[in-house]
């Protein structure tokens, strides 16, 4: 059988470098959004003064940028709670974000499906 043991400074030093590369991602996402094409999803007319954007594309991208916010929230709160034993509460707490997401996936995900018509 083999045995793998991790030092508990090797353990700070890798939880500090996961909870840094994603602090330079958050930082980071308002820069990208500017610099990105966002032209999937959308019609572009051919002409240069006219742009034409597909309503729903908002609304679905605002549900994406929501979820992936919620997922990053869900993955500093296991950090911190994996990290500092003084929070250990939050190890209890971070699924709620996903059930919250859930839930308003659920109610708000997209105008013309359900039989519960428009909201």
């Amino acid at each position: 059988m083999i045995e793998i043991r991790v030092t508990q400074s090797a353990s700070n030093q890798f939880l500090a470098s996961i909870m840094l590369v994603l602090l330079a991602l958050v930082l980071c996402l308002p820069f990208l959004a500017e610099v990105a094409p966002s032209d999937h999803g959308t019609n572009l007319a051919r002409s240069s003064s006219t742009i034409v954007i597909d309503p729903d594309v908002i609304d679905s991208e605002w549900n994406h940028h929501l979820a992936g916010y919620i997922l990053i929230g869900s993955a500093l709160l296991m950090l911190l709670s994996l990290r500092f034993p003084g929070v250990a509460f939050l190890r209890a707490s971070w699924p709620f974000l996903f059930i919250a997401a859930g839930l308003y996936l659920l109610a708000w995900s997209d105008k013309e499906i359900w039989p519960r018509g428009f909201l």
